[in-house]
C-alpha cells in the first residue's frame, strides 16, 4: 500500500531498513497485547485504497501512519478511514480519546490541537442538490 503512496521512501515505513525493521518487530508484539491495529478501506473488488497503523496506551488510540492509492485522492480515502477507525475505537467504549500525532504531522495542528468531541459522523456525496442545501445553511448562519 505504502509504495503507492507519496510517502515511499520518504516518512513512510521504508523510508529506511533499520525504520522499517522496528515496525516489523514492534507490532506483532503491541498486537498481541491489543495494542497496535492495522486497517484497510477496500473497494467491492477488493482493491485497498487506504491503510492506517494504530497503536494504542491506555484510554487513548494514537493513529500513527496513514497511506492511501493516489488513484483515490479525490475522494480523501485517508481522511475517511482514519474517520472509520476512529469511530470504531470510540464505540468498543475501551478507548476514549484519540492523538493523530500533531506533533509530528504539522498539517494536522489546525483541528487536531484541541479535544472536540463528536456525537454524530454523517457523510453526503456533494451533489448539486447537496451543494445547495449546505450552501443555504452556511448564508443562514451567516445572518
Amino acid at each position: 500500500m505504502e509504495r503507492r503512496s507519496w510517502k515511499h521512501g520518504i516518512v513512510g515505513l521504508e523510508k529506511n531498513p533499520l525504520h522499517m525493521e522496528f515496525y516489523q518487530s514492534i507490532i506483532p508484539v503491541l498486537a498481541e497485547k491489543g495494542r497496535a491495529s492495522i486497517h484497510f478501506l477496500v473497494t467491492g473488488e477488493g482493491r485497498q485504497i487506504a491503510g492506517i497503523i494504530c497503536c494504542s496506551f491506555e484510554q487513548t488510540v494514537y493513529v500513527h501512519h496513514t497511506v492511501y492509492d493516489p488513484d483515490f485522492s479525490k475522494y480523501s480515502p485517508g481522511k475517511l478511514l482514519m474517520g472509520l477507525v476512529l469511530k470504531r475505537h470510540m464505540d468498543d467504549h475501551a478507548l476514549t480519546s484519540a492523538d493523530l500525532l500533531c506533533g509530528f504531522a504539522d498539517y494536522y495542528k489546525p483541528w487536531a490541537a484541541r479535544i472536540v468531541s463528536t456525537t454524530n459522523i454523517s457523510v453526503f456525496r456533494l451533489s448539486p442538490g447537496m451543494r445547495i442545501s449546505l450552501a443555504v445553511q452556511w448564508f443562514r448562519q451567516l445572518f
